[in-house]
């Protein structure tokens, strides 16, 4: 596995074909791939963030702490605002709190760091949320493998779902549903057989979780059911 903020270097330079990475790594590190879709999980929003008492001094710079350097100069000379801009790696939060900054530019998802930090939320800058991404060669030769998996979106999505709700409940499993039929997958909203051999491929080989299989009284569908052995 690698840092999330290296898999656009991996992707743009062709040691993987694909990747899934969060779009405020692609607006920070521009890596030059094809951004193919939005995958709509991993939500959050850039953000520039203050105390909750901040009022703005225009006759000088304005001071803003960040993980995200490009971002924010990006967006401060969009506005032609003069700032000072210090690079924080970590606990971004503080920074205003000790004097280091007048304000934040940083992801936010609930804010309930910030609410336990007194700032807020003065200005959203622009929706994040995971991105499905390919090598610009990789898309040109191997294009019906990566449309493949582009197909699967809502399954990635469902995955990556169930997993997040897996965490939150710890010990329950994640089921799915399935049949062999075209039309009662349609009818139903079932999966058809061979997605489920795809998310055997996601759950089993890539997260190393085990799996069972449970008919239905009609015998004409059946449960996958993964888990992880204690």
């Amino acid at each position: 596995m690698v840092k999330p903020s290296d898999v656009g270097v991996y992707v743009e330079k062709g040691s993987a074909d694909i990747g899934v990475v969060g779009r405020d790594v692609l607006l920070e590190e521009n890596p030059d791939i094809y951004e193919l879709m939005d995958l709509g999980f991993g939500k959050c929003k850039f953000a520039i963030a203050g105390p909750v008492n901040f009022k703005e001094n225009f006759d000088r710079p304005l001071v803003v702490a960040t993980k995200y350097l490009n971002v924010s100069k990006r967006y401060f000379d969009s506005i032609n605002r003069d700032v000072e801009l210090i690079k924080l790696n970590g606990s971004i939060e503080i920074a205003p709190i000790l004097g280091l900054s007048d304000v934040i530019m940083d992801i936010v998802e609930t804010g309930t760091t910030l609410k336990e930090n007194n700032l807020k939320v003065l200005k959203t800058i622009e929706d994040i949320s995971a991105r499905f991404i390919a090598n610009k060669s990789s898309y040109r030769f191997k294009n019906e493998e990566i449309e493949k998996a582009i197909v699967h979106k809502d399954l990635i999505k469902r995955a990556v779902y169930s997993i997040e709700q897996y965490n939150e409940r710890k010990k329950e499993s994640i089921c799915f549903s399935y049949t062999g039929s075209c039309s009662r997958a349609a009818e139903w909203g079932y999966l058809l057989e061979k997605d489920i051999n795809w998310l055997n491929r996601y759950f089993i080989d890539v997260l190393g979780m085990k799996a069972i299989t449970k008919s239905a009284w009609d015998n004409k569908t059946a449960e996958r059911i993964y888990f992880f052995e204690d």
